[in-house]
């Protein structure tokens, strides 16, 4: 597999371990370094550390603790991550326009294909 995601450190914010695992094996053999997380507020911790820098955010929408519209507007409050990509990753379609407005970059439907999730975040940078 190519490595177009060399040095692209990735955050999977997912409450579902078989979608965060499946997508973080494909992402790593495209060369990202991938870090997964089933809780925001874990999530939310790993990115307002000083020492911590992602190049982009994979959430889920449906989450039980707190849904990813809220997670990527306490994201967005974060200067240094105001510019990061954001991609919703969603077992639902028709979410994509609303996913967007909330502030999420582009929107992806579960179950993710592996070439399109890969060239999806190559075309990223």
């Amino acid at each position: 597999m190519e490595q177009i995601l060399n040095n692209k450190n990735i955050l999977i914010v997912d409450d579902s371990p078989e979608s965060s695992r499946f997508m973080k094996i494909f992402l790593e053999m495209a060369g990202a370094s991938v870090e997964c997380t089933s809780d925001p507020s874990d999530a939310l911790n790993k990115i307002n550390n000083e020492n911590t820098n992602y190049d982009v955010i994979l959430s889920d929408i449906n989450m039980p603790q707190m849904n990813g519209y809220e997670f990527v507007n306490e994201v967005r409050k974060n200067s240094k991550m105001s510019k990061t990509p954001i991609i919703a990753v969603s077992g639902h379609d028709n979410l994509d326009r609303k996913s967007e407005s909330f502030g999420f970059h582009s929107h992806l439907v579960k179950p993710v294909d592996p070439q399109n999730l890969i060239s999806h975040l190559g075309y990223l940078h």
